[in-house]
């Protein structure tokens, strides 16, 4: 399991300073509880309910100008009393980690999480918001990928 270098330091989330964007981070850290419970839920489950599971999480940047990447952690499981799960894809300006690595989900780095049953995403808060600010052809070309054909935004 990596465990990349000051994973459990402050994160400086967006320097624009996006009010928008910073309250849907605290929406999701508010409301990181109910995932936790939906994952503990489904481990103990015979029969998985959960569709699919992820969570957006930062990772401090090292290429100049960006503080944090924002990047997609797959295949969430419980590991004893520890969240972990899968980089899901290639950063382009975090080095401490790479598609693939698995991690430890460190509670305060979790920027948003979103879990899907029955075809239907809950969480998802700034996935929201970027639909909303998605003009329409961006509406019309992501309408049908992942994660807005799980939120119902149409």
């Amino acid at each position: 399991m990596n465990q990349f270098k000051n994973d459990r330091e402050p994160i400086s989330w967006f320097a624009g300073e996006d009010l928008e964007m910073l309250e849907a981070i605290r929406q999701a850290q508010l409301t990181y509880s109910d995932f936790l419970g939906a994952i503990e839920a489904e481990s103990r489950r015979i029969f998985p309910a959960l569709d699919e599971a992820l969570v957006k999480y930062a990772f401090p940047a090292t290429k100049t100008g960006v503080k944090v990447e924002h990047i997609f952690i797959s295949d969430i499981e419980l590991r004893g009393d520890k969240l972990c799960g899968t980089v899901a894809s290639e950063p382009l300006y975090a080095n401490a980690v790479k598609e693939g690595d698995s991690i430890e989900i460190e509670p305060s780095r979790v920027s948003d999480w979103l879990y899907v049953i029955d075809g239907m995403g809950v969480g998802g808060f700034t996935f929201k918001l970027i639909w909303e600010r998605f003009s329409e052809q961006e509406k019309s070309a992501y309408q049908n990928q992942p994660p807005f054909i799980w939120l119902n935004l149409r």
